[in-house]
C-alpha cells in the first residue's frame, strides 16, 4: 500500500571503493505513531586521509578537515560511525599489545607517525587501518578519537576522545559517506 514502510537492505547498499561498510539497527517513527526498525548504513575510509600508503594530513583544524572531505564528495565522520568501525576497546581485540598500532612505547616514550596501514596488525574488525595510534582523528562534533603515536593503553583506545580547538601535528581525519 502506499506510504507502508520498506526498511533498508543493508546487503543492496554499496560503498565507493577504499571504504568499509558500517551498519546498524535504528528504530524509527512512522507517520502513524509506531516503530519500526530500520538501518543506518554508512561507508567509511579504511586509511586516513589522504589515503593508504601516505603521510596522514595533519595540522588541520576541524573546518579544514570538513572542507578536505567535501572536496572528496564525502563527509567527516560522526563520533558514532568512528567507534563502530574503530571496534572493542582497541581495533584488534581488547587487550593493549604493544605494537600492534603507532603509539607511544611501553616506556612511555612518544612513539612516531607512519604512512597510513603501514601497521598491519592495526586493523578493526571493520576493515580500517590506524583508528588507534598514529594521528588522532577530527569527527563532525569537535571531538579528536583514538590517541596518536604519543598515547598508549588508556589513552589511544576506541573511546578516548577530546575537545580540540586547532589542529596538530598529531592530529588528522578520515571521511565518511553514507552509503547507496
Amino acid at each position: 500500500p502506499p506510504g507502508e514502510f520498506v526498511p533498508r537492505d543493508p546487503a543492496k547498499l554499496t560503498c565507493p571503493g577504499g571504504m568499509a561498510k558500517l551498519k546498524r539497527k535504528i528504530q524509527v517513527d512512522l507517520a502513524d505513531g509506531t516503530k519500526a526498525s530500520d538501518w543506518e548504513v554508512s561507508c567509511i575510509d579504511l586509511f586516513e586521509f589522504p589515503g593508504g600508503g601516505a603521510p596522514p594530513r595533519t595540522n588541520v583544524d576541524i573546518s579544514g578537515a570538513r572542507g578536505s572531505c567535501a572536496g572528496k564528495g564525502k563527509r567527516l565522520c560522526t563520533r558514532s560511525e568512528w567507534r563502530r568501525a574503530c571496534g572493542g576497546t582497541y581495533p584488534y581485540g581488547s587487550t593493549y599489545e604493544a605494537g600492534r598500532c603507532a603509539t607511544a612505547n611501553e616506556d612511555g616514550t612518544p612513539g612516531s607517525t607512519s604512512a597510513a596501514g603501514a601497521k598491519k596488525g592495526c586493523r578493526s574488525p571493520s576493515g580500517a587501518y590506524d583508528m588507534v595510534g598514529n594521528v588522532a582523528e577530527w569527527t563532525s562534533d569537535g571531538a579528536v578519537n583514538g590517541g596518536s603515536a604519543f598515547k598508549n593503553a588508556a589513552d589511544g583506545t576506541c573511546n578516548s576522545s577530546s575537545r580540540r580547538v586547532g589542529g596538530a601535528s598529531y592530529v588528522g581525519f578520515r571521511c565518511c559517506v553514507d552509503a547507496k
